[in-house]
């Protein structure tokens, strides 16, 4: 097995499994209270806190980036349709593991010097390990996250950075380059000014802390989310007569035995491999957004934010319907995002220019949030580097990430990525116990307030 699957997808896919089992299918028992509480609002008026959904709309607009639409194209292209079906497997897995997150993240989030709410994986490692007996684990677990995450966080948003200079140029050239060898081409001047304008526009955000990202994300996601639903139920509708045939042949290709053993663990690896990413559960990057939620109880924060990775799996299986009922899983010479374009120009040639913008949107939105997180990363490992020093320097290095090559990104990101998770799962299994008693108590309570 071990020479057939990579070491993230057993380490991210194990911890889904495990959650989902320790804390009795809470993704299926309590989803329909998470509905109910996203519908009550705000429950705490603390001025420095953030509605519920406002909450989980910051942490879905740093997941549901490239890696749901391009991240799907690309899981298409290389193992086939049965990819698309492992990607939402995996990505439900994921509900209980960010509901974990997120609740022990909201628990165990402090006030710092300066009178803000601050939480994240750092907290819940370094406190919630010391309160089971493990305060030296703890601490070296908290640094070991926030270092990794530090650097993950430039590639995640570096990649969508990247991707949106990428789709603006229409080219996925090397501005730099061009730069290097003084060719100030139309391509080159158009990519050097989306990189400036964005950076510049997220350190503006950035300043003003959580409430201007999260009044952001409340405000864009929402729309962002309904108008590729509805764009994506244009594509089906058109393509109508072949869409119960693409239904078919992703349940068909995903348990595919024909090519063997080692064909179908391929299929299950690239499919979860992008389904866990795009997810980003195991990551302890929502927890951040999350610790400032104006939720009383944890565990309704925690349960809030199982919505997240189910909109990323739902827009993943969408997405992949329209690709292949379209058939633009079958041209040739595109790739990635570009084979969604594909599929969304199946309806017109105008309408593949609408799914650009939206993925534009996408890939922005992610950005935005993941600049939060990257301030809340450094102010942890370097707590005395200046705050404006940080929102200028993440301005800074989302703006040569988006010039650079993508397959050094993606290197880069690859490594981070899977570096941070190590620490913030392992206090995920050891903290297991805490997460399952506190959601068995708010059972209880639940029960008895009915």
């Amino acid at each position: 097995l071990f020479g057939y699957v990579p070491f993230i997808i057993l380490w991210l896919g194990t911890i889904g499994i495990f959650l989902t089992f320790r804390l009795k299918f809470l993704n299926i028992t309590l989803f329909p209270q998470a509905v109910r509480l996203i519908l009550r609002g705000k429950t705490d008026t603390s001025s420095d806190t953030i509605s519920p959904f406002t909450a989980l709309m910051a942490s879905v607009s740093a997941t549901v980036g490239l890696g749901s639409l391009a991240g799907t194209a690309v899981a298409i292209s290389i193992a086939g349709p049965g990819a698309v079906l492992w990607m939402v497997i995996f990505g439900i897995l994921g509900m209980c593991v960010k509901a974990s997150e997120v609740h022990i993240g909201h628990k165990y989030r402090q006030t710092n010097a300066e009178g803000k709410i601050t939480g994240g994986g750092f907290y819940y490692l370094a406190n919630g390990l010391r309160d089971i007996g493990l305060p030296k684990l703890g601490a070296v677990l908290a640094l070991s996250f926030g270092v990794f995450g530090y650097f993950a966080i430039w590639g995640m948003a570096g990649f969508q950075m990247n991707q949106i200079v990428a789709l603006a140029t229409g080219e996925t050239v090397r501005v730099a380059s061009g730069v290097m060898e003084g060719n100030f081409d139309s391509h080159v001047k158009i990519g050097l000014l989306t990189a400036f304008a964005i950076s510049a526009f997220v350190i503006y955000v950035l300043v003003g802390g959580i409430k201007r990202v999260g009044a952001f994300a409340a405000r864009i996601v929402p729309s962002m989310f309904a108008l590729y639903i509805l764009g994506a139920i244009c594509v089906l509708f058109v393509n109508s007569a072949t869409v119960v045939a693409a239904i078919k042949e992703i349940f068909y290709s995903a348990f595919d035995f024909t090519s063997g053993f080692a064909g179908f663990i391929a299929v299950v690896v690239i499919g979860a491999r992008r389904g866990l990413y795009a997810c980003e559960a195991g990551q302890g990057t929502a927890p951040i957004a999350g610790s400032n939620s104006s939720m009383v109880k944890s565990q309704e924060q925690g349960l809030v934010t199982l919505l997240d990775p189910l909109m990323v799996s739902s827009i993943m299986f969408l997405n992949g319907l329209c690709i292949i009922s379209s058939g633009a899983h079958n041209l040739s010479g595109i790739s990635g995002i570009l084979i969604t374009k594909a599929a969304f120009s199946s309806v017109a040639p105008w309408f593949g220019y609408i799914a650009t913008l939206r993925a534009i949107m996408f890939a922005f939105t992610t950005v935005m949030t993941d600049s939060y997180y990257y301030e809340k990363f450094a102010s942890y490992v370097l707590p005395k580097l200046n705050k404006t020093l940080i929102q200028v320097s993440y301005g800074v290095m989302i703006f040569v990430f988006g010039i650079a090559s993508m397959n050094d990104i993606l290197a880069f990101t690859d490594v981070f990525a899977l570096l941070m998770t190590i620490p913030n799962i392992i206090g995920l299994y050891l903290l297991s116990g805490v997460i399952a008693k506190d959601f068995e108590d708010y059972k209880k309570e639940l029960k008895a307030s009915k």
